[in-house]
C-alpha cells in the first residue's frame, strides 16, 4: 500500500480542514455520548482542546505507522510530515468511529471503549512491526546477491 503524496499537495487546504476535523471530532462525540454533564458544562474552547487531548495521543502513535505504509516517505522533506500526519488522522478517525457504534449499542462505558481502542492501536502496531522486521529480514538475508 502506498500514497501518492503528490496528489495530496494539491488539496492541502482540504487536508487541513480534514485533519482538523479528524482530530477534534471523535473526542467531541465521546465526550457527548459518555460525559453528557461534561460536554454540556464546558465552553467550546475549552470543549476543542478537550476533544482533541483525547485524540492526539492515538494519532502520534498512528504516526510510527506511516513510513511503513507508505515506502517513499522521507520526513526531512518539506511537507512531509504534515501529509503523514493527515494518513495517521484518517487511520485514528477510522479506529475512533468503528468503535463509538459498538459502544453505544452495546452499553460499553468509556472506559471499555479506551480498552478496546487500545487493544487495536497495540495489536496494529505489533502487526505492521512485524510486517517490517519481516521485510528487513528478507531483504538482509535471504536475497541472494548476484
Amino acid at each position: 500500500m502506498s500514497f501518492n503524496f503528490k496528489q495530496l499537495k494539491e488539496k492541502a487546504l482540504l487536508l487541513f480542514l480534514l485533519d482538523v476535523i479528524l482530530l477534534v471530532a471523535p473526542g467531541i462525540a465521546i465526550l457527548f455520548i459518555f460525559f453528557r454533564d461534561i460536554f454540556l458544562s464546558l465552553d467550546w474552547v475549552k470543549l476543542i482542546l478537550l476533544s482533541i487531548s483525547i485524540t492526539a495521543p492515538f494519532t502520534f502513535l498512528n504516526m510510527l505507522l506511516v513510513p511503513e505504509l507508505d515506502k517513499d516517505y522521507d520526513p526531512n522533506r518539506k511537507d512531509e510530515f504534515f501529509y503523514g500526519f493527515s494518513i495517521a488522522a484518517t487511520i485514528t478517525g477510522l479506529f475512533f468511529y468503528m468503535f463509538l457504534p459498538f459502544s453505544y449499542l452495546y452499553n460499553w462505558g468509556a472506559g471499555q471503549l479506551f480498552q478496546g481502542l487500545v487493544t487495536v492501536e497495540l495489536l496494529f502496531l505489533i502487526i505492521i512491526f512485524f510486517k517490517s522486521t519481516f521485510g528487513w529480514l528478507k531483504r538482509k538475508f535471504w536475497i541472494k546477491k548476484k
